[in-house]
């Protein structure tokens, strides 16, 4: 069972392979997740192909020394965009399984875009210091990041090299585990049209 964090504060995200959720709908996927259960997803459920391969919304964002991070910057390579929140307890729950698979495959391609959600910088420094992360981190603290679809936290995209978004993940994984660790591999191996 995956579990997710409602995000009633996340503005309504444009649309992902041609729909548009309300924030209420938004809202209600979230709290049925929740409802679901606290484990995270099993490892087969792995992440599910975004239907048409659209383009990644842009996305520029400060990071927490003080510098622009821009996804743009990154095509050419493969980008697994995390939108997580310090509040959220299942986003906590699977940063270090996030830190151990993106250390695994980052010889082979796979950069790791940790996108924290809320108005609290502050709380994303102290929750990293107790675990700490190699990959980048940036802040949305104004929410303010539009055209993706964010039904709660955490949710994970994988952006293949020419910027267009492959698969999709709501709720926390384990993500270092083997069946995840292959299941990337295979993504990452398919770019596909």
């Amino acid at each position: 069972m995956r579990t997710a964090c409602a995000s009633p504060g996340f503005p309504a995200p444009a649309a992902v392979g041609g729909r548009r959720p309300g924030a209420l709908r938004g809202l209600l996927l979230g709290l049925l997740m929740l409802a679901a259960g606290r484990a995270p997803a099993a490892a087969g459920e792995g992440m599910r192909p975004v239907e048409g391969r659209p383009a990644a919304a842009p996305l520029a964002l400060p990071d927490l020394e003080g510098g622009t991070v821009r996804l743009a910057d990154l095509r050419g390579r493969w980008v697994l965009v995390n939108f997580w929140a310090a509040w959220c307890a299942p986003c906590r729950r699977e940063m270090p399984s996030m830190e151990r698979a993106w250390r695994t495959l980052r010889p082979a391609g796979l950069e790791l875009l940790a996108v924290h959600a809320g108005p609290s910088a502050a709380a994303a420094r102290k929750f990293l210091d107790q675990v700490p992360v190699g990959f980048t981190v940036v802040v949305d603290e104004a929410l303010g990041v539009a055209g993706w679809d964010i039904p709660g936290l955490p949710v994970t995209y994988l952006v293949d090299p020419r910027g267009r978004l492959a698969a999709v993940a709501v709720g926390d994984r384990e993500w270092d585990s083997p069946a995840m660790i292959a299941r990337l591999r295979e993504l990452m191996g398919a770019e596909g049209d």
